[in-house]
């Protein structure tokens, strides 16, 4: 059996974790796990809904992002949002630098 202080097999826990985003918006709390199941959380039952295989939505991006390149308009990410999310990629960058709490 593994000491718990060797680093292989926290690696292989973390590697093994199901990966979970976690969203608040406008009073709705929503997760999605492994991009194969979705809860949305609100003031009544919760909604799930299940799939089978996992939809990253890479075909669906790159079909909307051509299609906006050829035929032109608004950015498909506002710029408003891109600077907004950049003082968050830096404090993240910091705290896995640090493991320490970083405020922005």
């Amino acid at each position: 059996m593994a000491d718990a202080r060797d680093d292989s097999r926290a690696q292989r826990v973390v590697m093994l974790a199901p990966l979970r985003t976690i969203v608040y918006m406008a009073g709705l709390t929503g997760t999605i796990t492994d991009v194969k199941e979705l809860e949305i959380y609100s003031t009544g039952k919760p909604c799930r809904r299940k799939s089978f295989v996992q939809d990253k939505g890479r075909a669906s991006m790159i079909k909307a992002f051509i299609t906006r390149v050829v035929e032109g308009g608004a950015p498909l990410i506002p710029s408003a949002e891109i600077f907004a999310m950049t003082p968050t990629a830096f404090a993240l960058i910091e705290f896995l630098g640090t493991r320490q709490t970083v405020s922005f």
